[in-house]
């Protein structure tokens, strides 16, 4: 007979440190070539906006939001569904 194991705290805590770097330095790496610390401020200041905006909401979110704003974004969907109607 197995040992039920207790299944720790945090196993369905939503994990969004990708996405919070990417806001955090996306704006650093596109406005390099005008003035670093105003690349570094735009991250400052847009991480705590997308923090709140991204509450609560399901995983891959920015990627969804970036396809409702009309950038083309890969592998949103994946090439294994060949009809999106049952």
């Amino acid at each position: 007979m197995s040992e039920v194991r207790e299944a720790p705290r945090h196993i369905d805590r939503k994990n969004r440190i990708f996405e919070y770097v990417v806001i955090l330095f996306g704006p650093f790496y596109l406005l390099h070539t005008i003035s670093l610390w105003l690349g570094l401020l735009v991250g400052i200041v847009a991480l705590p906006f997308y923090v709140r905006f991204a509450a609560g909401k399901q995983d891959g979110y920015m990627l969804h939001a970036l396809y409702g704003l009309g950038f083309p974004v890969s592998n949103l969907i994946s090439r294994k569904i060949k009809r999106l109607s049952p």
